[in-house]
């Protein structure tokens, strides 16, 4: 496959927007993101479901770059007409991940299942996005993501955006990742059970509670601890994103 590369994006799960006395803010707690009124039409567009980047107009590309890198968006990457793989945030990450994918092996706390709209979706129970592959090619590089050898019916670019984004999101890993005691010491299992037996979703790291929502795209982000995640979003009525769904353009 080496078709055209382009992503459809549309607002993560449970983000809504409003307007208050400081200005327009998106709020999916903990994340909490100014954004100019100019922009307002922009993000509910992305709420009322998926969208071609590139049909946006070039003034709302870097708004939408920003989104995205932020882990504001659901992103699905196509080569061709085929979905290669849907990158989905629960929140938003503390900061940018390692550089070079081509050393990149998954971590120990992945796990890989069926995913409801079909492929196959892997989370972390320290990783702030799941990624869900979509082609046997994106599994290939799901299963080894520092790979040389190209993988079967995916083209370069779709490989290479999919090992970035595994690398981001936590999913994958470079170097030790056991160097620091509070990961060595739990096992995957018991990380995932740690999570799940305390009612947090077992897909992304928490924060102390009452350290409150975060500014911006994470990087002023309260310092993230693992089995513990502050409660439910505050009301925010404007626009609410949709619930995740399978892979769809418009």
């Amino acid at each position: 496959m080496s078709g055209t590369v382009y992503e459809t994006l549309r607002l993560r799960a449970g983000v809504s927007a409003g307007r208050g006395r400081s200005g327009v803010h998106l709020v999916g707690y903990p994340d909490v993101r100014p954004i100019g009124g100019d922009d307002l039409a922009v993000v509910r567009a992305l709420a009322s479901g998926e969208h071609r980047a590139d049909a946006f107009p070039p003034p709302a590309r870097r708004l939408l770059s920003g989104l995205r890198e932020d882990g504001w968006l659901v992103a699905t990457v196509y080569d061709g007409d085929t979905p290669v793989y849907t990158l989905d945030p629960q929140v938003c990450p503390d900061g940018d991940g390692p550089a070079d994918p081509a050393v990149g092996r998954l971590s120990r706390f992945t796990t890989i299942a069926a995913a409801p709209g079909g492929g196959l979706r892997a989370t972390s129970p320290r990783a702030w996005a799941s990624v869900t592959v979509h082609t046997p090619g994106a599994l290939a590089v799901l299963a080894d993501p520092g790979s040389r050898v190209p993988p079967p019916g995916v083209g370069a670019r779709a490989a290479a955006m999919l090992r970035r984004d595994l690398l981001r999101a936590g999913l994958a890993v470079t170097g030790d990742e056991d160097a620091e005691f509070r990961v060595r010491q739990w096992s995957a299992v018991d990380l995932a059970f740690h999570r799940s037996s305390r009612g947090i979703d077992g897909e992304v790291g928490g924060w102390p509670a009452g350290s409150g929502p975060r500014t911006g795209g994470g990087s002023t982000s309260p310092t993230r601890v693992i089995g513990r995640r502050a409660g439910p979003s505050p009301s925010c009525p404007a626009l609410t994103s949709p619930a995740s769904s399978p892979p769809t353009r418009s």
